[in-house]
């Protein structure tokens, strides 16, 4: 939600919008990085059974 008033900040600050979203909202790359793990590794469970039962 806070999208719309962080871009144009970091944009107008020279800042990397991502750095800035993360600053933000408090989360370092090992909170998302376990996040997206974890995500990657459910969905290919999902994926795989989908494939060998269809």
């Amino acid at each position: 939600m806070q999208g719309p008033l962080i871009m144009p900040a970091a944009h107008q600050l020279g800042v990397d919008p991502g750095i800035a979203a993360m600053a933000i909202e408090g989360l370092g790359v090992r909170d998302i990085m376990g996040y997206c793990v974890t995500t990657l590794l459910v969905s290919g469970v999902i994926f795989t059974l989908g494939l060998t039962l269809f």
